[in-house]
């Protein structure tokens, strides 16, 4: 059985030379088929999509080239090519040959876990993307919401649904005096505090976490964002880990929690589930 530990971190080291974008941004582009349930991807698709990615975003670091991963992603492990060459194929016969490529049966089983997948998408994200428009890239290939914990906000429809969220957004609110659960910040905005609501488990795809006071935190906004973008995590012991590229590390804190506030740690192990690399 594949690990889902041994595909992310053959995510995380797709390019010794982290500028070269071929690689990345074509995993990228197939993990949006996989999104979409199609495990094998012809050359004649994959191509002219991934040519026009790395034309569009990695022009300034890299001469693009979709021919380069399509055959060299195989290196790893987890890409294979349906066809029987000996050697490196010339694009030519590529395009002669129209063959098809894609995650080995253990890796698209692993990807295929909408969880996996997005655990995936911040490693790629975080690890290569830095220096390059990260999140239209990920729109562009149709992973949108994948790779932070936020997930993409429902769209509200009724007034009965607005009303819910403002009751709950008061409610975590007042719970903490708009103080920080991890560092206890309480910003002044005009005379009154100032704290967001986060989702631990985020609202719509592809997290799909219920709005509810039990998966939120109050938090201010610079650790409202290390959160949804994985920088902090929180075990189910409640105590808070800063994670980096190599990981997450030890805890440097633990969350404030109210007599009243009720988290389901369900969620936590959720949010935490996009960290794990082993």
């Amino acid at each position: 059985m594949t690990s889902p530990g041994a595909v992310l971190d053959w995510m995380g080291n797709l390019r010794p030379n982290r500028g070269a974008l071929h690689k990345p941004l074509a995993v990228l582009w197939v993990l949006g088929r996989v999104a979409a349930g199609q495990r094998w991807v012809r050359w004649r698709e994959f191509g002219p999509a991934v040519d026009e990615l790395l034309r569009v975003y990695a022009s300034a670091t890299s001469k693009p080239t979709s021919y380069y991963p399509f055959w060299h992603l195989s290196s790893g492990g987890f890409w294979e090519l349906r066809a029987s060459y000996t050697s490196a194929p010339t694009r030519t016969a590529l395009d002669a040959d129209d063959p098809e490529a894609g995650f080995t049966d253990g890796a698209y089983s692993v990807l295929s876990d909408p969880a996996h997948r997005a655990r995936a998408v911040a490693i790629v994200r975080r690890t290569y993307l830095a220096a390059v428009a990260a999140d239209a890239i990920v729109d562009a290939v149709g992973l949108t919401g994948c790779g932070t914990a936020a997930g993409v906000p429902r769209k509200l429809v009724t007034r009965q649904e607005v009303q819910r969220n403002a009751a709950n957004k008061r409610r975590i609110s007042d719970l903490y005096d708009d103080r920080c659960q991890v560092c206890g910040t309480r910003l002044d905005l005009l005379g009154r505090g100032y704290s967001e609501a986060a989702h631990i488990r985020g609202l719509g795809a592809p997290h799909d976490g219920e709005d509810a006071v039990e998966n939120m935190l109050c938090l201010c906004p610079n650790c409202h964002t290390r959160f949804d973008g994985f920088a902090l995590a929180i075990d189910e012991e409640l105590f808070i880990h800063e994670v980096t590229a190599a990981g997450e590390g030890p805890a440097v804190g633990k969350l404030t929690v109210a007599a009243d506030h009720k988290i389901d740690v369900r969620h936590l192990d959720y949010h935490r589930r996009f960290l794990a690399r082993s």
